[in-house]
């Protein structure tokens, strides 16, 4: 108990960052995702490609702050710590729904390119994508974007969540096979892997009868495989997700060239030439 209670007291009631909230400057840039893989250690692979995102669309993200390493580790889980999904908000931009970011305890969304910046930039921070293999249909995009919608502004839910450090906890795999389904866009607090299947499941677009949104971490949708049989029998986005794939908001610039490594020459030192003769009239 006095871990959970460490743990709450640690929580940030903040808002997050005022920039954040701001439109994209340039419509039309993600930023760049490399080859999908589920090795989470490995570096971007492979040709980059523009991003684009899609409604449905599922990020990741990690970092090396103690206070997730430190509490996912107890909780039988780890890397990554976040995840979010994107959806498109009803003026046409795309957006990522996220319960709990950057440690507050509410619920937001955020134009894409910068929420997404905004974890690159942590300290030894990684994101990544699972792209849709096909496109959600109108009608599900528009179920997606109602969900996120009507969640922007509700409470993360911390205290829900840490009880999950003890035996008062709904992942236990002995229940789950008539426990934890989704509830809903009803519900007035929501943890960050919880909101994004709940979302998902009201979209139409996984399986309500299946998905266990309040047993399932961020580090089982990247792998697609759990600890919990339940889960690792019925992983939710195997089926029309691919495999992470690393996003970048930049390419990394190339290394310089052995060439371009040498330093300049030292400028060359030139005697000053000789006066010129002097100059005499001959004598008379």
């Amino acid at each position: 108990m006095s871990t959970v209670v460490m743990l709450a007291l640690m929580w940030n009631t903040a808002r997050p960052p005022a920039e954040m909230y701001k439109p994209h400057p340039s419509i039309g840039f993600w930023g760049y995702v490399f080859d999908p893989s589920y090795d989470i250690d490995a570096p971007p692979q492979g040709q980059p490609r523009y991003y684009m995102p899609q409604p449905g669309d599922v990020f990741l993200a990690t970092d090396k702050r103690v206070f997730w390493s430190v509490g996912y580790k107890l909780v039988g889980s780890g890397h990554p710590h976040h995840s979010g999904t994107v959806f498109q908000r009803s003026n046409g931009e795309m957006a990522i729904l996220e319960a709990g970011p950057h440690d507050t305890r509410w619920i937001n969304t955020f134009e894409a390119y910068y929420h997404l910046s905004s974890y690159q930039d942590q300290p030894g921070g990684r994101v990544w994508i699972r792209q849709r293999k096909s496109p959600l249909t109108p009608l599900q995009s528009a179920r997606l974007t109602e969900f996120a919608e009507m969640q922007d502004g509700k409470h993360f839910a911390g205290p829900r969540m840490f009880w999950q450090l003890t035996h008062i906890r709904t992942k236990n795999p002995l229940l789950l096979n008539f426990l934890g389904k989704p509830h809903g866009p009803d519900k007035l607090r929501y943890y960050c892997c919880e909101l994004g299947l709940e979302a998902l499941v009201y979209a139409g677009v996984i399986d309500y009868e299946t998905t266990r949104p309040l047993a399932t971490w961020p580090r089982e949708l990247f792998f697609d495989q759990s600890r919990n049989n339940y889960v690792n029998r019925h992983p939710p986005l195997e089926e029309c997700w691919y495999p992470p794939a690393r996003w970048l908001k930049c390419l990394p610039e190339e290394p310089a060239s052995e060439t371009e490594l040498k330093p300049p020459p030292p400028p060359e030192f030139h005697l000053p030439p000789p006066p010129p003769p002097e100059f005499h009239l001959p004598a008379k």
